[in-house]
């Protein structure tokens, strides 16, 4: 537990190139259960969202991480962006983050059943929308808009050839950290 600590230390003292968007309002916000950060930009979408699962392994990453960055979607594509601090292991192992990411998503449908809901991940967020929209399908529920998957960890084994073929270009994500 001691290094995974350190982990999530180092991974929060990394220092992004840019700041939030300006004009752009973040309200936190209890759904469901989950902690949750509304970043609304000026003049939103009237009827659509994204909710936003950051990456970090599994294990790390939160708005602290990668709150910017959703800003900046929100910012461009003039949409609100609901990011979602779901639970990360090993303190709550699988399925835990996923059943976070489904009770928000239940709770988003009941209060906006007419919105244009979209899903967003990159890395294990990404793969954390795979499998939540799996899950949606197995329960039967009502499936986002669209789901954009931002460089997806959807392979937790490792086994596809490109982290050999591109290991000189990935310095970050080596198949020996996965």
């Amino acid at each position: 537990m001691e290094e995974i600590q350190k982990s999530r230390e180092a991974y929060n003292q990394k220092v992004l190139p840019y700041d939030f968007a300006p004009k752009v309002t973040t309200i936190g916000e209890l759904i469901a259960g989950v902690d949750c950060y509304w970043l609304e930009p000026d003049h939103p979408s009237p009827d659509s969202m994204i909710v936003y699962l950051h990456g970090g392994g599994f294990t790390m990453g939160s708005f602290g991480t990668h709150g910017k960055l959703a800003s900046h979607l929100a910012a461009a594509l003039r949409t609100r962006v609901l990011f979602i601090e779901y639970a990360l292991a090993p303190e709550h192992p699988f399925p835990a983050g996923l059943n976070d990411v489904l009770a928000v998503y239940r709770e988003l449908k009941a209060r906006h059943p007419r919105y244009r809901i979209c899903l967003e991940g990159d890395s294990a967020g990404g793969g954390l929308a795979v499998s939540a929209v799996a899950e949606m399908m197995n329960q039967a529920l009502l499936l986002p808009e669209a789901v954009i998957l931002v460089s997806p960890w959807i392979d937790l084994a490792g086994g596809y050839p490109s982290y050999e073929q591109n290991a000189a270009r990935d310095l970050f994500v080596t198949k020996g950290m996965i």
